[in-house]
């Protein structure tokens, strides 16, 4: 449901407000809501949070993949698509790892 939301949302509002805003204002909040769904203990809090982790997600990947592919060079944007997807997916892997408790969510 977040991910419907926030690739409607997002996207345009970077288009108007530019990607850096838009990229940093997710970022935040994406923080301040996995940081929330790793110490609720409510399925009504739970619930809320994954749906602004999911609204932050379009706006974390989709606005920055754009913005690092649009700071490149032609030759080398294929390169940074990969690198950022790999990076995405092995920091995912590492925070897992590093916090015990994930089995719990």
């Amino acid at each position: 449901v977040g991910m419907f939301i926030g690739f409607f949302i997002l996207p345009p509002y970077s288009d108007i407000y530019g990607r850096r805003p838009i990229f940093i204002v997710t970022m935040v909040m994406s923080t301040i809501a996995q940081g929330v769904v790793l110490q609720t203990n409510s399925i009504h809090t739970l619930f809320l949070f994954m749906i602004i982790l999911g609204t932050t997600f379009s706006g974390k990947n989709i606005v920055a993949l754009n913005f690092a592919i649009e700071s490149c060079p032609i030759e080398k944007q294929k390169m940074v698509v990969s690198v950022y997807w790999a990076v995405e997916l092995m920091s995912i892997i590492f925070g897992a790892s590093i916090i015990k408790s994930w089995t719990r969510i």
